[in-house]
């Protein structure tokens, strides 16, 4: 299911007499999330299948308080004038699957989509990525963006399989569909026009990359400026080490042939370990 819908469909049919009335059962996860039981609502329309439409919970205009992507269970009952309760053989269970907005993701240039990071996607640390072109597996696109050097396929949908942090069980993006100019009209992406992923890296492996639509110059300087590197970077993705001393550092990126945004800092982490911290824009 995806966010960006009010409510979803559910699908049954009945082999025995025709309910009068129908009752929703969700699970202990369901109700934390804002799912709200349906009980004893009348059947005033007979279909094949027969379709009820269920409230996704709503929490006012702050698109990040979605319910937590996640395997629900809910009991739908079926009231036929003989039997009525959920103890009894007229329910059925469906498990169902919440997946992350589309928003999460967004397409920056021809060939790159990223994910938005814990101050913009809701809070949600991932430690683990695969990216997927409809049902193919993307095999080697593990990393919190994909970037295909060749292009991204126009029209083609996109999502990513997210692994939060301390759990082991991954759960979808809601598809994307590429496009061949993502900035257009003035439109800025939420994440800049210039970015770096990820913000918070190990002494193990100190890499970050640079996004941008254009070439441009980047410096690296810890927080009370001494200067710890700089250099150019390329349109698309160009991949920097820094010198793997712990520490919180700044990334100065220039790029005046992108007037939209030439200019912007971005704070970065590195450290010993990165068990909790952002691993995206």
């Amino acid at each position: 299911m995806c966010h960006n819908e009010r409510a979803f469909d559910l699908y049954y049919t009945y082999t025995s007499h025709k309910p009068i009335a129908f009752s929703l059962y969700f699970d202990s996860i369901g109700l934390d999330m804002g799912f709200e039981d349906m009980i004893d609502i009348p059947v005033t329309s007979y279909t094949s299948p027969m379709v009820i439409s269920v409230p996704i919970p709503y929490r006012g205009d702050d698109p990040t308080q979605y319910p937590r992507p996640n395997n629900y269970t809910v009991r739908l009952v079926l009231d036929n004038g003989i039997c009525r309760h959920k103890e009894t053989d007229c329910f059925h269970d469906s498990t169902f699957v919440m997946s992350y907005p589309k928003w999460l993701t967004e397409q920056r240039f021809g060939d790159v989509i990223a994910l938005l990071n814990e101050n913009l996607n809701g809070g949600y640390i991932w430690t683990e990525y695969q990216w997927y072109q409809g049902d193919t597996k993307l095999v080697g696109q593990t990393q919190p963006y994909l970037y295909i050097p060749t292009g991204l396929t126009e029209g083609a949908e996109y999502h990513v399989e997210l692994t939060r942090d301390g759990e082991q069980e991954a759960f979808p993006t809601c598809p994307i569909v590429a496009v061949a100019n993502p900035v257009v009209n003035g439109y800025a992406p939420s994440m800049g026009y210039l970015s770096v992923v990820p913000t918070c890296i190990v002494t193990g492996h100190p890499y970050f990359n640079i996004l941008s639509r254009k070439d441009g110059t980047y410096r690296v300087t810890t927080t009370d400026g001494v200067m710890v590197q700089e250099g150019i970077f390329r349109a698309d993705v160009t991949e920097v080490q820094i010198p793997p001393t712990a520490g919180m550092y700044i990334v100065q990126l220039w790029s005046y042939d992108t007037p939209e945004e030439p200019y912007r800092a971005i704070k970065i982490i590195l450290k010993d370990r990165c068990e909790t911290c952002a691993t995206s824009f």
